[in-house]
C-alpha cells in the first residue's frame, strides 16, 4: 500500500536528543495494567502513557503497550513489535520527529486486521539501550470528538435548563410580586377602613361618656335612685375602655396605612415620664403598686413626637401593671447606651414565654398562658409600641420569663439625639 506520510529526519532528531553513553538496558517489559512499564524513563510524559503507546526506534516498533496492542488489534500471533512504523501510520500531516513533544500530529493508522482509525499523535523522547527512541502516544480522534460533542451537548442542556430556570424563576417572582402587592392593598384597605370607623366610633361615644359623668357625678342635682350612679359609673368606666380601644386602632392604623405623622421636638424624658406616672397613678394605687424611675443625669433632650412617646411608655407601664401581683413596683430607667439612648420598662410579673414573644407583637395578638387569659386587654399595645418605635427609626427588644417579669428596652439611634444633631448642624 503506498503512503502518503513523510517521515522528517528521523534518525538526525534521534541523534541530536542521543544521551550520554549508557549501560545497555534489556528490551522494553511489558506495561503493567495502569500502561505504566517499570525500568523505562518517562520522566516528563505524565499521564500520556496511560494512552495507547508504541516505542520505535529506527523505524522499527521496539515496544508497546496493552492499550495500543488493543487499539491496534495485536495479538500472540500478530504483534506490533517488530513492525516498520510505516505499517501502522499510514497517511496524514507530515510527523516531524524532530517536534516530538510539542504538538500533536494527526494521522491515519492502520490496525493490524487491516481497519483505519483516525488519530493524534505526539511522541516523547526517551532513552533504549543507550540510545534514543521514540513513544508514541495515540489518542484516536474519533474519541475525542466524541468527547468534544458530549461535552458541547451538556453545555447545551445546560444553557437551556439555565434558561428555562431563568425563565421560571422570572414567573414566580412575578407572581409574588403580584400577590404582595395585593396583600398591600388589602392591608391599606383594612387600615383606612378602620381608620374611618374608629373616628366615627369616637362622636358617639364621647357623649356617652360625658353624659354618664354628668350622672356619675350628679352635677345637675342629686339622683333620687343611688343605683342609677353606680349605673352610670359602670356605663363611663365601659366607654373609657372602649375609647382606650378606638385609640389604639385608630393610631395603629394610621401607622399601617403611612398616615400618622410625627411632630418632632426636642423632649425631657423625665418630664415625660412624670407626666404619664400621674396619668397611671390611680392605675398604680388600686393594686397598692409603685412606680421606679432612674433617668441617667447625663441623658440628653430626644428628639420625638411628644404623643408618641408617652403613648409608647403609657401602654408599657400599663401592660407591667396590669400583669403584675399587687405591692409589685413598674421599674422604669433612660439612660445613654454609646451613641444611643434607651427607655426600658421592666416588673415582676406573670413573663412572657418564649414561644409567645413573635405573638405578642402583632396585632390582636395575646399570650396564650392561662396567667394572661385572665387580664382583660385586646393585644394592641405591644405592637402599637413597636410600631411608634419604627416610626422614629428605633428598635425594641424584649427579655421575659415566665413567673420572673419582663423587660421591655427601646433603643433609639445617635439621630434623636437633640445635641448630637445640633452639634452636626
Amino acid at each position: 500500500m503506498a503512503t502518503h506520510l513523510k517521515y522528517t529526519g528521523l534518525t538526525p532528531a534521534l541523534a541530536e536528543r542521543e544521551p550520554a553513553p549508557q549501560e545497555d538496558v534489556a528490551l522494553l517489559p511489558s506495561a503493567d495494567s495502569s500502561g505504566m512499564f517499570p525500568g523505562f524513563d518517562v520522566a516528563g510524559m505524565g499521564a500520556a502513557i496511560q494512552n495507547p503507546g508504541l516505542a520505535v526506534f529506527e523505524h522499527e516498533i521496539v515496544y508497546a503497550n496493552d492499550l495500543a496492542d488493543g487499539l491496534l488489534r495485536a495479538s500472540a500471533e500478530r504483534s506490533l513489535v517488530g513492525k516498520r512504523l510505516e505499517e501502522i501510520i499510514v497517511c496524514g500531516r507530515d510527523f516531524d520527529v524532530r517536534a516530538v513533544g510539542e504538538r500533536p500530529a494527526q494521522s491515519m493508522v492502520m490496525t493490524l486486521d487491516g481497519n483505519l482509525l483516525e488519530a493524534e499523535i505526539r511522541g516523547f523522547p526517551v532513552p533504549w539501550k543507550g540510545r534514543s527512541a521514540v513513544f508514541l502516544v495515540i489518542w484516536r480522534s474519533e474519541d475525542g470528538r466524541q468527547d468534544i460533542d458530549k461535552l458541547k451537548d451538556r453545555i447545551l442542556r445546560l444553557e437551556q435548563s439555565m434558561e428555562q430556570s431563568l425563565v421560571e424563576n422570572a414567573e414566580v417572582n412575578r407572581c409574588l410580586q403580584a400577590a404582595k402587592d395585593a396583600a398591600d392593598a388589602a392591608n391599606r384597605t383594612k387600615s383606612e377602613f378602620l381608620a374611618n370607623m374608629s373616628h366615627e366610633l369616637r362622636t358617639p361615644l364621647n357623649a356617652i361618656m360625658g353624659f354618664s359623668e354628668i350622672i356619675m357625678n350628679q352635677m345637675f342635682g342629686p339622683v333620687s335612685m343611688p343605683k342609677y350612679v353606680e349605673y352610670a359609673r359602670d356605663i363611663h368606666t365601659s366607654s373609657s375602655h372602649l375609647l382606650e380601644i378606638i385609640n389604639d386602632i385608630l393610631d395603629l392604623s394610621k401607622v399601617e396605612a403611612g398616615k400618622f405623622e410625627l411632630v418632632e421636638e426636642k423632649l425631657d424624658i423625665a418630664e415625660i415620664i412624670r407626666s404619664v406616672g400621674n396619668l397611671i397613678k390611680g392605675r398604680l394605687d388600686k393594686k397598692d403598686q409603685a412606680l421606679s424611675v432612674n433617668v441617667a443625669p447625663d441623658f440628653p433632650a430626644l428628639i420625638a413626637d411628644r404623643r408618641a412617646i408617652k403613648q409608647i411608655l403609657l401602654n408599657l407601664i400599663s401592660n407591667s401593671s396590669k400583669f403584675m401581683e399587687r405591692n409589685g413596683t413598674v421599674q422604669v430607667s433612660a439612660r445613654r447606651v454609646e451613641e444611643a439612648l434607651e427607655l426600658s420598662v421592666a416588673d415582676r410579673g406573670i413573663g412572657i414565654a418564649p414561644d409567645q414573644l413573635e405573638h405578642v407583637l402583632s396585632p390582636f395578638g395575646q399570650s396564650d398562658s392561662p396567667l394572661a387569659r385572665d387580664h382583660q386587654g385586646t393585644g394592641l399595645g405591644l405592637p402599637l409600641v413597636q410600631a411608634m418605635v419604627h416610626l422614629h427609626q428605633g428598635r425594641l427588644f424584649i427579655k421575659s420569663a415566665v413567673g420572673v417579669g419582663t423587660t421591655i428596652r427601646i433603643v433609639f439611634p445617635k439621630e434623636r439625639i437633640a445635641d448630637a444633631s445640633t452639634s452636626e448642624a
